[in-house]
């Protein structure tokens, strides 16, 4: 919807006979964040200092790639071609709501440039940006994962984000994705979502998604204090305090999250506790063949009813008659 005046006449039928129309004006000012910088021109149109085409991986999700009008977010086509991103590949819609899914990592229905959490683990993109920290709370609101105070009235880029012409976070990549764009940004088979949470439960542990985002800014309800759903998911770190090895990575981030020498990798798939997740990889393969041959076998005798059933009505149709 582009920006500008939309009128609607609104009728009402009277119980009594007649009816009455009046027409209400609303006014769209595509201005997502409401800083005064139009979309088109915002490189950040959500405020949490990751720009538009960062959130898309090269591409603006609000841009017009092809010239045809459709913005590359809804666009399956390229000119005449399929259109393929220039990181991800081909256009896919898993979920059909419209929107091509690499530039909707969560599949929230919020496009990443407007979405607070792009790769949807409960951690807002700033405090990912920041290495699993919240910002300074005279800069950063954690309530509604955004920064505050002024913009740059040309790029819509926080003032508070910047200095010297870059970004003031660090934005770590680490394992080959952007973090904030990582649901497992330590790449040790853990979701962030899980290791960045204490193991109890409540609004200071273990915290399911609510899958519900009555604000529409991309954060999950159960951490989105703003929509009065949740509390801000706040990295621990399990190690900060241990007597041996102590850091200040958040485990989310940390591949040994408890200095005790045994990576997390081994450690978070130790389902039988028994010191090793070798065997546990061992049975969840075995498991996965056993399954694969059910299916096949399952398919295999439903094409042998299948063939039998047609031959036999073949049959039939043929008065009786077969052919070899």
């Amino acid at each position: 919807m582009t920006a500008g005046t939309l009128s609607a006449d609104i009728t009402t039928t009277h119980p009594n006979g007649g009816t009455t129309t009046q027409t209400l004006d609303f006014n769209i000012t595509a201005d997502w964040d409401s800083d005064n910088v139009t979309d088109t021109d915002d490189a950040d149109d959500n405020n949490d200092d990751i720009t538009d085409v960062l959130a898309g991986v090269g591409v603006d999700p609000f841009g017009n790639l092809d010239g045809d009008g459709i913005l590359n977010y809804a666009d399956q086509t390229n000119g005449a071609e399929q259109y393929r991103h220039p990181v991800y590949g081909s256009w896919i819609d898993q979920n059909g709501d419209g929107i091509n899914d690499w530039l909707d990592l969560d599949l929230d229905g919020i496009p990443n440039k407007l979405d607070v959490d792009m790769d949807g683990d409960g951690i807002t993109n700033i405090t990912e940006a920041n290495g699993g920290i919240n910002p300074n709370s005279t800069i950063y609101s954690p309530a509604i994962g955004t920064m505050l105070g002024s913009v740059d009235p040309n790029t819509g880029i926080p003032v508070n984000s910047m200095s010297n012409g870059a970004s003031i976070f660090a934005m770590p990549d680490t394992d080959g994705f952007k973090d904030f764009l990582d649901v497992d940004a330590d790449n040790d088979g853990l979701l962030d979502i899980i290791e960045a949470q204490a193991l109890s439960v409540g609004k200071t542990g273990y915290r399911e998604k609510s899958e519900t985002d009555t604000n529409r800014n991309g954060l999950d309800g159960a951490f989105d204090t703003d929509s009065g759903e949740g509390e801000p998911l706040i990295p621990i770190n399990t190690d900060a305090q241990a007597a041996i090895n102590p850091d200040t990575t958040p485990d989310y981030l940390d591949s040994d999250s408890d200095s005790d020498v045994a990576p997390d990798f081994y450690e978070g798939h130790d389902y039988d506790l028994n010191g090793m997740s070798l065997d546990d990889y061992k049975l969840k393969v075995a498991n996965l063949v056993s399954s694969v041959k059910v299916y096949l076998k399952k398919n295999i005798i439903q094409v042998k009813l299948a063939r039998l059933i047609f031959l036999s009505d073949l049959f039939i149709a043929n008065g009786g008659r077969c052919w070899i």
